[in-house]
């Protein structure tokens, strides 16, 4: 185990109802995702730019930031799926017709441009808004 997975160990159950990381970290929820200019995560990587804040269920303690690759070391599924939720609100950064609008605004109006990005070779630059496209897909099925 790696310094950096020591520290997030560390932290989360000093602020757990259990003292044993295996049960602690199902106390855990997403509260809020950002887009932070340079923070440093409570494992210590520092420059991290997609963080969430994590709220404890059982005492409402706060963990704050949090990196994305630290929140799939929860190994949760509501945890990755929270924390992808809570990305709705990220909005494009890239200049042209989609600038400005949140991942959930194209999701739900702009379908076409994910398929246009997937089609052009231009999937790793827009990962997460892929990722987030198809979570969302797959939570919005209609039935016929």
């Amino acid at each position: 185990m790696s310094t950096r997975d020591w520290k997030l160990k560390d932290a989360v159950i000093a602020n757990s109802q259990s003292k044993n990381w295996d049960f602690a970290i199902q106390e855990w929820d997403v509260k809020h995702y950002e887009v932070a200019e340079d923070e440093t995560c409570v494992c210590g990587k520092e420059h991290i730019v997609h963080t969430h804040t994590i709220i404890n269920r059982l005492n409402s303690n706060l963990l704050y930031p949090i990196g994305s690759e630290c929140i799939k070391k929860f190994g949760s599924e509501h945890m990755k799926d929270d924390a992808k939720l809570s990305m709705r609100s990220i909005t494009i950064m890239s200049v042209g017709k989609y600038e400005g609008k949140t991942y959930l605004e194209i999701c739900e109006k702009y379908p076409d441009y994910i398929r246009f990005i997937r089609s052009n070779g231009q999937k790793a630059k827009y990962a997460k808004l892929v990722d987030y496209y198809d979570f969302w897909k797959s939570s919005h099925k209609t039935t016929k």
